[in-house]
């Protein structure tokens, strides 16, 4: 889940060779737990920071403009 969550913050072609964000996840991986660690670099959790807080500054200019209009009525 976490893979796909990842996805749908930094886009479809975030993909790495290792870690949570490999293409490919095999049986075996589960079984053994070789996850890999996160596989996140230093610059993808910024970028995943970054992409959160337009999300929750947009999110929150949304509920503002409902709530005015409500108010207005």
């Amino acid at each position: 889940m976490a893979h796909e969550i990842v996805h749908m913050l930094m886009g479809a072609g975030s993909h790495s060779d290792y870690g949570l964000m490999r293409p490919k996840w095999w049986s075996e991986d589960f079984r053994t737990g070789n996850l890999g660690g996160s596989g996140l670099s230093p610059s993808a959790v910024d970028l995943i920071r970054k992409e959160m807080a337009k999300r929750v500054a947009m999110a929150t200019v949304a509920n503002r403009v409902v709530v005015r209009g409500t108010e207005e009525q």
